[in-house]
């Protein structure tokens, strides 16, 4: 598995669905509505490449650094001293105090920040929260082409996006973009949540990529394949 960064636990058969983990210079575009597992999947993935000796930066558009690592603790991927050791470098953007009003510099304020990218995998969750609504399509392919500069050395990127909370046009190109594509649909059966990650892309794959793979999220165990959900 030397072409990808594996997110292989023993817990789980995530692995074996997804390629054995993400391939080396990638992006990777996660889409979902509210509620539909990106962030789960995402500190699932990020547990992944922890255990498996890669640094990985983590931003994260919605907690705090206290509610990460109680998010994290309640699925049992304790990553606290991957924090101390910095192997993990979390970065909460909306401080304690509250949230800024204003989003329209945050993309270059991110390209701007070295350390971030200095990491093997760089997850953030969402980006559809840090690209202003009125985003220019120049600006966002300025964004794309870092992005790609930043994986061509043999790093990776894994965006989460809410379709409902960014632009169609962004989201067209964030899409046509993505060497890893993974859809997350929730359906509601009879009372019951069940996940489905559909694979609409997985460019450089050197292993076995399951089209469609229905997961489901237990407290203290975390994500739990779940092969019933698309039975």
């Amino acid at each position: 598995m030397a072409d990808v960064f594996n997110i292989k636990i023993d817990r789980d058969t995530l692995h074996d669905r997804l390629n054995g983990g993400i391939p080396k210079g990638s992006i990777t575009l996660m889409e979902g509505e509210d509620g539909s597992g990106k962030s789960i999947l995402s500190q699932r993935l990020l547990y992944g490449f922890l255990v498996n000796g890669y640094r990985v930066t983590y931003i994260s558009t919605e907690l705090t650094t206290k509610g990460f690592l109680d998010q994290m603790r309640s699925l049992n991927y304790e990553v606290l001293n991957y924090m101390i050791s910095r192997q993990l470098l979390f970065v909460p953007v909306y401080p304690l105090i509250g949230r800024p009003r204003d989003k329209s510099d945050f993309l270059e304020r991110l390209m701007s920040a070295k350390e971030i990218f200095q990491s093997d995998i760089i997850i953030i969750d969402t980006f559809s929260g840090l690209s202003p609504e009125d985003v220019s399509v120049a600006d966002i392919m300025k964004v794309i082409y870092f992005f790609k500069k930043i994986v061509s050395k043999n790093k990776a990127i894994i965006l989460t996006v809410d379709q409902n909370h960014i632009s169609p046009v962004v989201l067209k190109h964030l899409r046509n973009t993505a060497d890893v594509y993974l859809q997350l649909i929730t359906n509601v059966t009879e009372g019951e949540i069940s996940r489905i990650i559909v694979v609409r892309r997985f460019s450089y794959a050197v292993d076995f990529v399951s089209s469609v793979t229905g997961f489901r999220v237990e407290p203290q165990v975390g994500v739990i394949v779940d092969i019933t959900t698309v039975a």
